[in-house]
């Protein structure tokens, strides 16, 4: 049941964002080993971030009766992805 809430399927999009940064990187030597949790973490917080940016935005501007423009979605999303993914990279 919690796998199909809007928290189940955030934690859903970025377990598969990790799996591809960790496939796209590879393990090529001792750089690869090193950088991989780091740029899967980052991936992970950048798509998180993104989603939960977005709703928040499409939240907001529902309960105060605004118009929902494709800019500030798109602002919406792109900070959400610099600051998830930043974090992400910095714990991981």
């Amino acid at each position: 049941a919690l796998a199909l809430s809007p928290a189940g399927l955030m934690g859903e999009a970025g377990g598969i964002a990790e799996r591809l940064a960790g496939k796209f990187l590879g393990e090529a030597g001792i750089m690869g080993r090193l950088a991989n949790p780091t740029i899967q973490m980052a991936a992970r917080g950048a798509t998180e971030g993104a989603i939960n940016n977005l709703a928040h935005t499409v939240s907001t501007n529902v309960v105060q009766n605004k118009p929902l423009a494709a800019e500030a979605l798109l602002v919406s999303g792109l900070d959400g992805a610099l600051f998830g993914g930043l974090v992400g990279g910095v714990l991981g």
